[in-house]
């Protein structure tokens, strides 16, 4: 069942497929019950999947996507607590018959777990035009609601690759959940890269997909747009053995819904067709779906830049990124830097490091090993924890000489501080090579130190490094000590470390504490880089970079500026509440207040939401998710 410590009470197992088991836990700590899913396999490249569904999501909070909570390592079980959807499967929920008890019995379990690759046996499938058995009311509010989470995960930068009906749900309530985030992939352009291996459900994958080929948003609404007509028929577009269903999805157009089942609506048919077009770039796009749905018009803010994005405007921190070029140019000359950015929250750190990334090492040999602490993982190492997974990315790229020519003589030991690592396959068969275990463990962790140590000096020596952990105030003692042991002079890896963290939690993180404690004697190889906030002219830049460069805007931008104080964060957020009339009018009778951006975005949320969120307030102080759920009259759902 696998050891998750005295925290939880396991009440039942909810499912289990190729990828891992379910079970509903009865969580402790947080006060309810919740989803815990744990791996069934304990290979690298499954660890390595296991923690992208969480990280996929990190930061991503919507209604209509489920609620990830930790992802954690307890003896030898790695696992994530979630959200507990109690529920049936969108398909179960629109047509009548599914929702029959001896044909729920033979639909997939819970959580997108299910490894079949055909719908149950019992769901129609004949040619023959079949009479209306679909709920259109229903049809309409559940695919409105996916289409919206799915399009939540879109503007994250992220890709699904396996929306299919056992991975959404939908609550008694009525609300729709989209489920499952294990193939998720970024769709940043440098990590867009083509399949090397077909992945994901043949029933409901796009023709893309099948072929191996790039994908975007439109291989995701392809399968939405299966789901819509096999919610509107009870079969699907193209069904079969799987080589003949790939090779029909190239070739094929499937019938229209209104030419199977009778009673479909001709806009929903025009939807679902167009949906399944074999060209990509002929698929609606998100906001086409969903104003085909009728969901009511959400402000677009594709008009104007945002911070989170590498063509933002950079303004007012030409000095910190000469600093971090300067660093990464002494590592070309042999040495080892380390620079540690800083400053309270909100005052663009990332947006700094990403903007020094994209100009300065984005050569065609440079490794960029980009990681991330975040505060709901327990995982070992966590600082490097996502280093070494960007570590192993690019070792898997390498051709297999240079990674056997790279290989430290220790790399067992390291393998065993960060399996994932044995995805690769030059270290596999160095770890099945290898001799017995090490018995002792402080002998175990010290050889794994000084393997990383050396790898990072073979593949330095061949290609420019940079190593970037942000948010390392959330880091681990244990973090500290192998970075400590990493970049400790004489003779360290000719790498650039990169550090961010916020100023305000230095003497709060033990993990900073060491690391910034003299002790270490980083000496010159250390630089300090602090970020305060942006003077008047250079906010106001921001501003009216945001807002589009149009002179009509430069006073707008000049009160954007005064009410942010310099602080990027709020000037990005106040410049999002620009594009509502009333703040527009506002600001013409000269008033743009923090406050008032912040109660759009509070009248934005559910009623549930806004109560919970006024009793965290009045308390003025961070409470335990159980007290405030209580104390708003709502029930825990976790």
């Amino acid at each position: 069942m696998g050891d998750f410590g005295e925290r939880f009470e396991v009440v039942r197992r909810l499912g289990a497929g190729g990828m891992g088991v379910v079970f509903e836990v009865q969580d402790h700590v947080r006060g309810g019950r919740v989803a815990l899913k744990t791996m069934r396999l304990r290979d690298g490249a499954s660890l390595y999947r296991f923690k992208n569904e969480f990280r996929a999501l990190a930061g991503v909070i919507h209604p209509n996507l489920v609620g990830l909570y930790e992802l954690a390592t307890h003896g030898t079980s790695t696992f994530i607590t979630m959200e507990l959807v109690e529920g049936c499967d969108l398909l179960a929920h629109v047509r009548p018959e599914r929702r029959d008890p001896a044909f729920a019995a033979t639909l997939s379990a819970p959580f997108g777990e299910d490894a079949s690759e055909s719908p149950p046996a019992s769901a129609p499938r004949s040619s023959g035009r079949s009479g209306r058995r679909f709920d259109e009311d229903r049809v309409r509010s559940s695919f409105r609601q996916l289409a919206r989470g799915l399009a939540a995960l879109h503007a994250a930068g992220k890709l699904h690759r396996d929306v299919k009906p056992s991975n959404v749900l939908v609550t008694p309530e009525g609300r729709v959940v989209l489920l499952d985030f294990g193939l998720v992939v970024s769709l940043e352009a440098d990590s867009q890269l083509t399949q090397d291996a077909i992945v994901g459900t043949p029933e409901y994958m796009s023709p893309e997909q099948a072929s191996i080929t790039q994908l975007t948003e439109a291989s995701d609404w392809y399968s939405v747009g299966v789901m819509l007509y096999e919610a509107l028929t009870g079969r699907l577009p193209h069904s079969g053995a799987r080589l003949k269903l790939l090779m029909d999805k190239q070739a094929v157009v499937p019938p229209r819904p209104r030419d199977i089942a009778s009673g479909v609506p001709d806009d929903l048919d025009a939807l679902c067709m167009d949906q399944l077009a074999r060209d990509p770039n002929a698929r609606p796009t998100g906001a086409e779906v969903l104003q085909r749905l009728g969901d009511a018009p959400v402000p677009s803010l594709a008009t104007r830049r945002s911070l989170s994005t590498l063509e933002a405007p950079f303004v007012g921190r030409e000095g910190a990124l000469r600093e971090l070029e300067a660093a990464f140019a002494a590592t070309r000359e042999g040495r080892a830097r380390i620079a540690f950015v800083h400053g309270e929250s909100g005052m663009g750190k990332s947006v700094l490091v990403r903007r020094f990334l994209d100009g300065t090492t984005r050569t065609a040999d440079a490794w960029v090993l980009a990681g991330r602490c975040y505060d709901n993982e327990s995982m070992p190492y966590k600082a490097l924890d996502g280093v070494v997974d960007a570590l192993s990315r690019s070792l898997r790229r390498a051709a297999r000489e240079e990674v056997d020519a790279m290989l430290p003589r220790g790399v067992h030991a390291l393998a065993k501080l960060f399996p994932v690592l044995a995805r690769v396959e030059g270290i596999a068969s160095a770890v099945r090579r290898s001799a017995s275990a090490i018995a002792d463990p402080q002998e175990q962790r010290r050889r794994g130190f000084v393997a990383l140590r050396e790898l990072f000096e073979r593949v330095a020596s061949q290609h420019p490094v940079v190593v970037w952990i942000d948010d390392l105030q959330w880091g681990d003692l244990d973090s500290a000590a192998l970075l400590g042991e990493l970049m400790r002079p004489p003779d360290a890896p000719a790498i650039l470390l990169v550090c961010t963290y916020r100023t305000e939690e230095t003497l709060r993180s033990a993990c900073l504490r060491a690391l910034l404690d003299p002790a270490l004697h980083l000496g010159d190889a250390a630089c300090s880089i602090e970020l305060s906030a942006l003077d008047r002219e250079d906010a106001e830049d921001l501003a009216h970079a945001l807002l589009g460069r149009d002179p009509a805007l430069r006073e707008h931008a000049a009160r954007i500026a005064a009410e942010a104080q310099g602080v990027p964060f709020f000037v990005d957020e106040l410049v999002r509440h620009m594009h509502s009339i009333q703040a527009m009018s506002a600001s013409r009778a000269g008033r743009v207040r923090l406050e008032d951006a912040i109660l759009e975005r509070i009248s934005q949320l559910p009623a549930d939401a806004r109560d919970l969120l006024e009793h965290v307030v009045l308390a003025g102080r961070p409470i335990a998710r159980d007290v405030a759920v209580r104390a708003s009259g709502l029930e825990s759902t976790a």
